[in-house]
């Protein structure tokens, strides 16, 4: 379906406003160009519905409880209906969300993305005035004054910026005494219109999906898109994934999912345009393979080793140790003691085997090592010749 504009977004999806699924709708709408179609699923009681609609050439509108942030003293106004007032109620109470100060200097700050803004509150006999600032410069004193109330009406309006981030810090002003001391807070109309024409269908190659870690650095692609715009890639930092340069040349660091970002910029004639691909990179699998051992009864255990097998990532190093249960002769699985582990692998064991020898007496086992050698028989000869020069020769 398509939604006539404007469009207020808390009555998109309600249930949504107070949760992380507002933060990730405002930023997807408020970066659409005028006319743009939009369709996106939502999901509310472990049900999933889908939305289609056409992104409005006069803005859209958004609560204040998309990303607004308030310094000072602020309360909730009671007695409001959700046709009163933009930002509605909390599905369980009775109260709006409107939000009002009557102290001077208190203010509060909105970010967004866009060629223009318009502050929309309440006007009334008892509404101070408010000094604006865009991007820290000071633009104007907003008198928020009528003879009698007016809801949901335009407080302040500024077009004509360069279409990208933006921040409106509005600070309440009293005037007359204590007489016009309200300052409300309701909602923002968000405008992304520059006059120019959206770009075609611009999308990431999708051939670099699906990753395994350890493989080499690869180059991401971008297609589509209208215009001269230079195309620039991003992923957010310290994801532990992935490293990206500004062209697009990827280095896998872990295993994991992240996003990748390609914006091509906009010209004289296009807008920018924007496109992402969620690549995943999976674990890479090894065999660790426990070393063969073997050793006499009663003997100190050797060092009980393993292999890797293919050789495991830089300087990468598995967490895990090896043990084997047995003191008698006969062959014992050497096993896991602490399981092998990395986030970065997906890892096979495969057991081996420890020998215990028999210690039982050897006849000619001189040095006592279970074993006859040629030092034992020239120990034995020794010592049967000198027996022999004891005894008197025969005559």
């Amino acid at each position: 379906m398509k939604i006539k504009s404007p469009v207020t977004v808390s009555h998109l999806y309600p249930a949504a406003r107070h949760n992380a699924a507002s933060a990730a709708l405002y930023t997807v709408l408020s970066r659409l160009s005028p006319n743009s179609e939009v369709t996106a699923t939502l999901h509310r009681n472990q049900s999933a519905f889908t939305l289609k609609f056409n992104s409005p050439a006069n803005g859209i509108v958004f609560p204040h409880m998309f990303g607004a942030q308030t310094d000072g003293n602020w309360q909730i106004a009671g007695g409001r209906n959700d046709y009163e007032c933009f930002c509605g109620k909390k599905p369980t109470e009775d109260l709006s969300r409107l939000l009002y100060t009557e102290t001077g200097g208190n203010s509060f700050t909105y970010s967004f993305y866009g060629t223009g803004i318009d502050y929309l509150s309440d006007k009334n006999s008892d509404q101070g005035a408010y000094d604006i600032y865009i991007d820290g410069v000071l633009i104007e004193r907003a008198d928020a004054y009528a003879a009698s109330r007016i809801r949901m009406t335009e407080v302040f309006s500024i077009r004509d910026l360069p279409l990208g981030e933006h921040e409106l810090k509005a600070v309440n002003v009293v005037l007359n005494g204590n007489a016009r001391r309200y300052m409300m807070l309701d909602a923002f109309r968000v405008f992304t219109d520059t006059g120019k024409s959206p770009q075609a269908a611009f999308s990431i190659d999708p051939e670099a999906a699906y990753k395994i870690y350890g493989d080499a650095d690869f180059q991401i692609a971008a297609a589509g898109g209208s215009g001269g715009g230079t195309v620039t890639f991003s992923v957010p930092e310290n994801n532990g994934v992935l490293t990206v340069t500004a062209a697009g040349m990827a280095k896998i660091t872990g295993a994991g999912s992240v996003t990748v970002t390609a914006v091509k910029a906009g010209d004289s004639d296009f807008d920018p345009a924007w496109a992402a691909l969620k690549i995943t990179v999976s674990p890479k699998s090894v065999t660790v393979t426990a070393d063969n051992k073997q050793k006499a009864a009663g003997a100190a255990d050797p060092a009980l080793t393993w292999t890797v097998s293919p050789a495991l990532s830089a300087s990468d190093v598995l967490t895990g140790s090896l043990t084997y249960t047995g003191t008698e002769p006969g062959a014992y699985d050497i096993v896991e003691g602490t399981p092998f582990s990395h986030p970065h692998y997906e890892i096979t064991f495969i057991k081996g085997t420890m020998t215990i020898r028999a210690t039982a007496v050897v006849y000619g086992d001189i040095n006592g090592d279970s074993e006859v050698t040629i030092t034992d028989a020239r120990m034995i000869l020794q010592r049967l010749v000198r027996k022999i020069d004891k005894f008197p020769a025969e005559n």
